[in-house]
């Protein structure tokens, strides 16, 4: 071939450097590898050996794999324009006969180079498959298992080049990257070809040992956590100065960072491919991905705590130079709870759907199963995870949080988190030595809070609060009593920190939960008269019943717990009380009774009292049928009592309507209905009306129960 524009890409090739930019070499390798005549052998032979690629930079290497994916891209067109006779082989097969002349030319290149162009190509095909089938069929097929060796390869060399034998004057090429640089490299082109590749082709490769390389380059992206020292020491208005400032900054724009999301899925995908192949090593290689993540969160929780902007709350009482540095440290936090995130979801889903393998027998060469030389476990992994969020809890805020209450977050971290605590409260025992040891590390911290930013300690207490909820079901009463209810006690008073407060009122929701749950099951079982069942957690819940009743008394004001709030914890709590055995009916009429009286004794806040009479009558679709007859009674005779516009009265109408109409049980309906036809008329009258009870009445309370757009404490029951 004579053209000149060939002749001159041969020419730039043969250079280490050139003056032509890098997307004009790549348009030129795509077009030209698509075009030449009669075979791209030459071409691909040349590229794979260029000087000017062999000098790894990753801008490069990309650039390479583009212009392979281009290739295919402009082939496949050219293909198609070619005139057919009757006797042209189809679109397939002439593609397929291109690819393997292209193949051909890769063979012996040097490997870096070879995995750039497979994983371009890769690419490429994956671009036509809606079109061409490919993953059906061989052409495919043979540039995975190409994929598949050359990396096999670029593993062979890294570990040649890590090493400081004899070995190593045998390498094909000089590198001009470092060993760790030239496994960055391969992992970063490798990472976008992987998720493309059949798992069964990605089985032969040693893949406990490329997860372990794997898992060293994400450490060394963060540092192994120590990133945040270089700020430890500098005073908040001096930032950025210097070298402390280029460091953050060049970190979170470093190209592992950046493409942290397709490494972090390549590790969880071949977690996966090993933990289907060989379960044994796979929970080894998990067991040292956990220790991995806890070392580096560790790390970053003892020095945020020395970070000079840890202890704002507002980003503009920073200076500007400072504001950068502040934004550049989250980034990078942010990116290193996502790669948890990712991670750990792998690792909970292999735990749940893999059975525990045997124990393996391990060489001199393979780290402990654990760092105490236990074997791992179900709860060991879920006890680690939440261990990780743990030490990363002050991150959590910024993304919604964890909390039941939380209007909005991340879903994915809510995932990780609620499946860690799925797989521990399958054992009761695990679940209740991790709260004690919970709640054993907030007391041993909480004298060292007046050194922590309140931020930091908030986010704690919240953390430990959304795992006390969850756990509550399978927790017994000494649990409860001496780890769960410590952590909540202080909070249910205190609503200056929104999340918190919230946290303790769902966790004293979710012990009436777990209670209610359990005497339900005895109910069914007609196991009435074994009270000593149920004894040690009924006792807790008869206890805490007076108490709580009066506590959400006490927190009905608007400024603490809005009516919809109330309204739901009220029911809840009454809602448990009924089901306490054998006095159920009393429990729940002391709670109704509390109410009624808070309702004579609060100030003459119309406001105040319209969300005590709602709570008063969302407690009746929670009482057993012989305490139903008298909640109706006090209910009617409020609404008459009631001095007040007469909005609010229709307002109550309408939500007794709702409660008796929608939520009374089956046992309790048909009084409830029949109640409603007989006093109607009386609540008209006290509305003001004409003795009926209108439309506008019923709407006003479906109106007021549809303002549930609010945070609600008890979403979750």
């Amino acid at each position: 071939m004579t053209d000149r524009g060939y002749l001159n890409l041969l020419s730039h090739l043969t250079r280490p450097t050139t003056n032509l930019p890098l997307q004009t070499i790549q348009g030129s390798i795509a077009h030209y590898l698509a075009h030449v005549q009669p075979s791209p052998t030459p071409l691909a032979a040349t590229i794979v050996s260029s000087p000017f690629f062999r000098n790894a930079l990753y801008e490069r290497l990309d650039g390479l794999s583009a212009a392979f994916r281009h290739a295919i891209h402009v082939k496949v067109k050219a293909l198609k324009e070619e005139p057919r006779g009757v006797f042209t082989r189809s679109l397939y097969s002439r593609l397929d006969v291109w690819v393997r002349e292209v193949l051909n030319g890769l063979q012996g290149g040097i490997p870096l180079l070879r995995l750039a162009c497979y994983t371009g190509m890769v690419q490429g095909l994956e671009d036509w498959d809606d079109e061409l089938k490919t993953k059906e069929g061989r052409i495919r097929r043979k540039v995975e298992e190409e994929l598949v060796v050359v990396l096999a390869e670029v593993m062979d060399e890294f570990t040649v080049a890590s090493s400081t034998g004899w070995e190593k004057e045998f390498t094909q090429e000089a590198q001009t990257q470092t060993a760790e640089g030239m496994l960055q490299l391969t992992f970063l082109i490798a990472a976008k070809a992987i998720p493309l590749t059949a798992h069964e082709r990605l089985r032969v490769l040693p893949l406990a040992s490329l997860i372990r390389l794997l898992l060293s380059t994400l450490e060394e992206a963060f540092e192994g956590g120590t990133f945040l020292r270089a700020l430890t020491s500098q005073d908040s208005s001096l930032l950025p100065n210097g070298l402390v400032s280029s460091k953050i900054t060049t970190l979170s724009q470093s190209l592992l960072l950046l493409n942290m999301s397709s490494l972090s899925g390549m590790c969880s995908q071949l977690l996966s491919i090993l933990a289907d192949t060989r379960p044994s090593e796979a929970w080894l290689v998990m067991q040292e991905i956990t220790d991995t993540f806890i070392q580096i969160s560790s790390a970053i929780e003892g020095d945020w705590l020395k970070v000079p902007f840890s202890r704002i709350t507002d980003e503009n009482e920073l200076e500007p130079q400072a504001r950068e540095v502040a934004s550049a440290t989250w980034l990078v936090l942010k990116t290193l709870l996502f790669t948890t995130i990712r991670t750990t979801q792998s690792l909970l889903s292999v735990v749940i759907y893999t059975p525990q393998p045997p124990p393996l027998r391990r060489s001199p060469s393979m780290r402990s199963v654990s760092p105490s030389g236990s074997r791992s476990t179900p709860y060991t992994f879920a006890l680690t995870t939440l261990q990780i969020f743990s030490n990363l809890a002050f991150t959590l805020p910024q993304f919604g949080g964890l909390s039941s209450t939380a209007e909005s977050g991340f879903i994915e971290l809510k995932k990780v988190f609620y499946t860690a605590l799925d797989v521990l409260a399958a054992d009761e025992l695990e679940s209740a030595r991790f709260m004690h040891e919970l709640r054993e590390s907030m007391e041993h911290n909480y004298t060292r809070t007046q050194a922590w930013p309140k931020t930091f300690w908030n986010a704690k207490k919240a953390y430990a609060l959304a795992c006390a909820e969850q756990l509550a079901k399978v927790l017994n009463e000494d649990s409860i009593k001496n780890d769960v209810y410590p952590l909540v006690a202080s909070h249910l008073n205190d609503s200056s920190h929104r999340e918190t407060y919230e946290s303790a009122h769902s966790v004293m929701l979710a012990i009436f939960g777990a209670h209610s749950q359990k005497a339900e099951k005895l109910l069914s079982s007609q196991s009435l008269n074994i009270k000593g069942n149920d004894g040690r957690l009924q006792s807790f819940a008869e206890q805490a019943v007076p108490f709580y009743t009066q506590c959400l008394i006490d927190n009905s004001h608007p400024e603490k717990l809005t009516f919809v709030q109330l309204r739901l914890a009220y029911r809840a709590l009454v809602r448990s009380a009924s089901t306490m055995i054998p006095d159920g009916d009393t429990f729940a009429w002391f709670c109704v009774d509390s109410l009624i009286r808070a309702l004579h004794t609060v100030p003459t806040d119309p406001e105040h009292q319209s969300s005590l009479l709602l709570a008063l009558i969302a407690s009746t679709s929670a009482v057993n049928l012989p305490v139903l007859p008298m909640v109706l009674d006090a209910i009617l005779q409020e609404i008459k009592n009631r001095e007040g516009a007469k909005d609010a009265k229709q307002e109550a109408v309408g939500a007794l309507f709702e409660e008796i109409s929608e939520r009374v049980g089956d046992e309790g309906k048909e009084f409830a209905m029949k109640w409603w036809d007989e006093n109607k008329l009386r609540l008209g009258r006290a509305v003001g009306g004409d003795g009926s009870v209108g439309d506008d009445a019923i709407a006003s309370g479906k109106e007021s129960s549809g303002k549930g757009k609010e945070r609600e404490t008890v979403s979750r029951l």
